[in-house]
């Protein structure tokens, strides 16, 4: 019996330690490539504090939003933005998405749409009137009162490739203003407790990655 109850012990052991050192590596190789899309050091720490405040106040998984992050970051800076631009861009899309009932998978087609504005330099219709639209309802509208527009004029400016990185931005910041303060309240609410433990065994997990790391490493 003794040996038995080893012998469990030691399988939940390695099994917990391999979990928290797969999650761990996965983290660890994110953050290296968001190293690659900032130049300092001091940029570096302001991602991943704008990553910290994402993840608690829209419970965005952290590894979620230190891939989606990046990703964002690298698209965005080779168009001259900056660190705090691209953080502000990504807590508007999130609370924006919490606020009006989306779900993780929408939130990552939306972000996934903005690599695509910011890696082509313009807004087009096909991210936002397509891609964002689809996922965030009144995303066309509320674009065009972000940038003092009628919805018609807003098409015609599409039409035309007028509509400049530097509006979309605006309307992820008018975004945040409306929805901001809403969202954090949604994130708290009773319904989202099983989010907000899946984010805190999270933390645990990262915490406990480079106790483990090299014991999980050799098991794996």
């Amino acid at each position: 019996g003794l040996v038995g109850l080893a012998v469990d012990l030691t399988k939940g052991f390695i099994g917990v330690t391999t979990e928290v050192t797969k999650f761990y590596n996965a983290i660890r190789l994110s953050q290296l490539a968001l190293a690659n899309t900032v130049d300092t050091s001091e940029e570096l720490k302001a991602a991943f504090n704008a990553i910290e405040g994402i993840s608690d106040d829209f419970l965005v998984p952290v590894a979620d939003a230190t891939n989606q992050f990046t990703k964002l970051n690298a698209a965005a800076r080779a168009n001259g933005f900056t660190v705090q631009e691209v953080e502000k861009v990504y807590k508007g899309l999130a609370a924006a998405n919490i606020a009006l009932g989306g779900d993780a998978s929408k939130l990552n087609g939306i972000l996934l749409a903005t690599q695509q504005i910011f890696s082509k330099g313009s807004v087009q219709s096909e991210e936002l009137k397509g891609q964002i639209g689809e996922r965030l309802a009144g995303a066309f509208a509320k674009f065009a009162t972000a940038s003092g527009k009628s919805t018609k004029q807003l098409a015609k400016d599409l039409e035309l490739g007028k509509v400049r990185v530097e509006d979309f931005v605006d309307f992820t910041d008018y975004l945040l203003k409306e929805y901001g303060e809403n969202a954090k309240r949604i994130a708290t609410e009773p319904e989202n407790a099983a989010a907000r433990l899946k984010l805190a065994l999270d933390d645990l997990k990262k915490a406990a990655g480079p106790i483990l790391q090299s014991i999980g490493n050799a098991f794996t």
